[in-house]
């Protein structure tokens, strides 16, 4: 369905981006990994260059994701 003017879809809410946020800041990860900013998703950590989607996609989406599906799941 396209969005109509003066409207628009939520993708995620404010409390996943911080999950996510959360899930970034205490996921170890080998030294070899780039640091990804830990206030994603805030207008002050700026835009993500192209490495960055990668791990956001390749590493933090799927952990905090799959974690916050889960939990959602037992309640």
């Amino acid at each position: 369905m396209p969005l109509t003017s003066g409207t628009r879809d939520k993708i995620c809410s404010l409390d996943t981006i911080k999950y996510i946020q959360t899930v970034i800041k205490v996921t170890a990860t080998p030294s070899w990994v780039n640091c990804m900013p830990h206030n994603y998703g805030q207008a002050s950590a700026g835009m993500i260059k192209a490495d960055q989607w990668h791990m956001l996609a390749t590493i933090y989406l799927p952990i905090a994701l799959v974690t916050l599906w889960g939990y959602e799941n037992r309640l």
